[in-house]
């Protein structure tokens, strides 16, 4: 698919911005522009997938960001790929806020990543048409966090 081709060729390139707003890459394209934008090699500083960019550099945890308040931005499923890829290996991020969004079925790859990070307290997902089984696994989550740091998790 042509995101693949696009994540392959990013790279450690010196690109640092990237819009792909309107193109219908699905969550499997925005999975591989995710791992490539994860790499700690990677000079993307801005990425918009949809209607919002995502701050980069904070959701990577490369500049020393303890909050970060994307609510209402108009965040995607494929948002949600991109952010779950990157807070699982944040160690700064300690409040996320996703309110208001449409992530629904990009749950899941927030869950992935929640279960790698270790340090976020706080993820506010309020207002997002979550799917049942998506409150059960993010709800699962923050219990099993819970025995070893406390995870907040606002679902409603």
């Amino acid at each position: 698919n042509g995101a693949s081709a696009l994540a392959a060729g990013l790279g450690p390139s010196a690109v640092s911005s990237l819009s792909i707003f309107n193109n219908d890459i699905g969550p499997t394209g925005a999975e591989a522009i995710a791992k490539v934008a994860a790499a700690d090699s990677s000079s993307l500083m801005s990425l918009t997938l949809h209607a919002c960019a995502l701050p980069m550099s904070a959701l990577r945890g490369h500049i020393r960001t303890t909050s970060l308040d994307l609510r209402n931005q108009g965040l995607t499923q494929l948002d949600a790929v991109v952010i779950g890829e990157l807070i699982a290996r944040n160690s700064w991020l300690l409040h996320l806020d996703l309110s208001d969004n449409r992530l629904s079925m990009g749950a899941d790859a927030i869950v992935r990543g929640l279960k790698s990070n270790a340090t976020l307290k706080r993820l506010n997902l309020a207002h997002n048409n979550l799917t049942k089984a998506s409150k059960v696994a993010l709800k699962q989550v923050a219990a099993d966090r819970h025995r070893r740091n406390v995870l907040d998790v606002v679902l409603e």
